[in-house]
């Protein structure tokens, strides 16, 4: 699963390089949530697309695969992503980054999906390493947990009035993953057991072996 979904994003870009490329002629404006799996991102994803819909600037939101080529002019297409694209990242625009342990991640995806082969979780640190280089804003999963303030920076770089952080706040606490009919919902993202954490009692969750390993990929 990790390994398809993967090779298809990959298969993909050159093609939505161009179809990026045009837009970009036609004077959008691109923000890529780029934030590694199990950091966030989704809650990111959620708060700019709140956000840029209340401005009136919102074109269109989604994954990048999925995003179409469409006439306008002046407006913003908001656009998610996991894996790091060379291509991708030579592109103008916002990039905001979420990040996270990549201990806590492995035992998050190990709860929701299973066990992830060790060359994922390397594959995800390469990413994570690579999109920070690139990113304008930088957002912890710590920080989405335990501070209030973490939204501010992307309310200065999306230039958002501050003043309507609590209507918004207010919007994200309303969303649900949706049922187990429903694969993902196409608005918000969200899936079906997207929000399962378990991420701080990895040492429950993961075999010893398995920690090292990573820990070993942390210091290389």
């Amino acid at each position: 699963m990790f390994i398809g979904h993967h090779f298809i994003q990959k298969l993909w870009f050159p093609k939505r390089f161009m179809i990026f490329f045009i837009l970009l002629l036609c004077g959008n404006r691109l923000v890529f949530i780029t934030g590694i799996p199990r950091s966030g991102s989704t809650l990111v994803y959620n708060t700019c697309r709140l956000a840029l819909q209340k401005k009136g600037k919102l074109k269109w939101a989604g994954w990048i695969n999925d995003c179409r080529l469409s006439l306008s002019f002046g407006k913003i297409y908001l656009l998610k992503i996991h894996h790091y694209d060379a291509l991708i990242a030579m592109l103008p625009g916002i990039y905001i980054h979420s990040t996270r342990n990549i201990i806590e991640v492995a035992s998050s995806l190990t709860i929701k999906e299973g066990l992830p082969p060790i060359s994922i979780i390397e594959k995800i640190l390469v990413d994570d390493h690579k999109w920070k280089k690139r990113r304008h804003v930088l957002i912890n999963y710590n920080d989405i947990e335990n501070d209030e303030a973490w939204q501010n920076n992307i309310w200065e770089i999306l230039k958002v009035d501050h003043t309507l952080a609590d209507k918004i706040n207010r919007e994200l606490q309303s969303l649900h993953s949706p049922d187990q009919d429903q694969e993902v919902d196409p608005i918000t993202q969200l899936h079906y057991n997207h929000k399962t954490g378990g991420g701080k009692n990895w040492k429950h969750v993961l075999k010893e072996d398995y920690i090292e390993k990573i820990k070993a990929l942390m210091h290389d």
